[in-house]
């Protein structure tokens, strides 16, 4: 069986191939690597591949992207997912007395099958900015995703947070994106926990409340910029000591989220084009969410211009011991007034069986198991011309 190190051994002369573009070659090479799916798939013993390697060599061989034009592009399209627990070594893991996680095992067949069903999936998607939570790590991991599995498409930014776990809230950046990215973050906003009488205050974000300023290239921080991205990552509905299913720390992080996402209209003006997407870990229409629709913000299912059923906006399930299983859309986009009349499209992507036909919802946790994640990603697309034509006319542009 190849593994990584034996292709990167004879990746200068592949690497002539591709750059030669020798068609006959190139499309040997590919036969190879479609021929013999099981043995090339992925080496249970290395974390990397054959297809990894392949795709790293390509990747080299053509690493200037051709920046796309803004006056060109018809839509931005953006994607929330949740990546359940990213690592940058898929393996077995333990805890060591420092509370650091040491790999003590290699990876199982159906963890790196979960590994390139995320990669799929955003690969299917294809956003020009993904946000993503649960990177267990730094910045580090979240590159090294994107190198190895997306082509190297993408460049990550991350800001570690708050989380005991080490999870992050990450952005993944189209490399072609003709935008400069600003990053900013609330990790350290406290608050005194009503349920803790007489305790300190502590950090308010079980994360953190990463943004990213997205500006045109050359633009001064002065000006307002084309577009501000919030990503979230609510605190999960697991019981604390007198806070059943954490509601009352939840709903302060969304009122709190509220008051940042005013601030950042107040700074850039009313008609800002601001944009909070992520897990929330409360469906959409609980009281713990009034906060943002009740501050100017609109959820984008229900300014979009296509219609979606609830049933195919469900981004969890939730299998109790004792119950039915629960199907909720706790995923979810909100925009700012700038932004609600530009919404074109918004859609939940569906794991595929591998035939390409999208799988139903699972009925039971073994089967949800089964999947990348136990999130399914949430996808909205933008108008792009009248943002940019908007834009344009703030910055005194033709």
């Amino acid at each position: 069986m190849f593994k990584y190190k034996d292709l990167l051994a004879i990746e200068v002369p592949l690497r002539s191939i591709l750059k030669a573009r020798k068609p006959v070659l190139c499309l040997a090479l590919l036969l190879c690597l479609a021929a013999a799916p099981e043995s090339l798939a992925r080496d249970q013993r290395n974390s990397r591949c054959l297809e990894s390697a392949l795709r790293k060599i390509i990747r080299n061989t053509s690493s200037n992207y051709k920046v796309r034009s803004l006056e060109e592009m018809k839509e931005l399209r953006i994607a929330t997912y949740n990546l359940l627990n990213l690592r940058e070594h898929v393996g077995k893991y333990r805890y060591a007395p420092d509370g650091t996680l040491v790999m003590k095992g290699a990876p199982k067949q159906a963890e790196l099958e979960k590994l390139a069903g995320k990669a799929t999936a955003i690969r299917e998607i294809g956003p020009d900015v993904l946000i993503a939570q649960e990177i267990e790590g730094g910045l580090e991991t979240l590159q090294r995703f994107a190198d190895e599995e997306l082509d190297g498409a993408y460049n990550a930014y991350l800001t570690v947070g708050n989380d005991g776990r080490g999870i992050n809230i990450g952005f993944l950046v189209k490399k072609d994106l003709p935008l400069t990215v600003e990053l900013e973050t609330h990790r350290d906003l406290k608050w005194l926990d009503p349920t803790r009488p007489g305790k300190a205050v502590s950090p308010l974000y079980s994360r953190d409340l990463p943004v990213m300023i997205l500006r045109t290239p050359g633009q001064p921080k002065t000006d307002n910029p084309l577009l501000v991205v919030l990503g979230n990552h609510s605190k999960s509905m697991r019981d604390r000591p007198g806070d059943p299913g954490s509601v009352i720390l939840r709903k302060a992080q969304a009122d709190k989220t509220a008051e940042v996402v005013l601030t950042y209209r107040r700074k850039f003006g009313d008609d800002a084009r601001i944009v909070l997407g992520g897990d929330f870990n409360t469906p959409v229409e609980s009281n713990e969410m009034l906060s943002l629709t009740g501050n100017g913000l609109s959820e984008a299912f229900t300014v979009s211009k296509n219609q979606v059923a609830p049933k195919n906006r469900v981004t969890h399930t939730f299998h109790p011991r004792d119950g039915p299983r629960e199907l909720n859309q706790i995923d979810a986009f909100y925009v700012s007034p700038g932004l609600s009349k530009d919404v074109s499209r918004t859609w939940v992507y569906r794991y595929k069986n591998k035939d390409g036909i999208p799988l139903p919802l699972p009925r039971t946790y073994d089967q949800r198991e089964l999947n990348p994640s136990d999130h399914y990603p949430l996808v909205m697309e933008l108008d792009f011309q009248p943002i940019l034509k908007k834009f344009k006319a703030e910055q005194g542009l033709p």
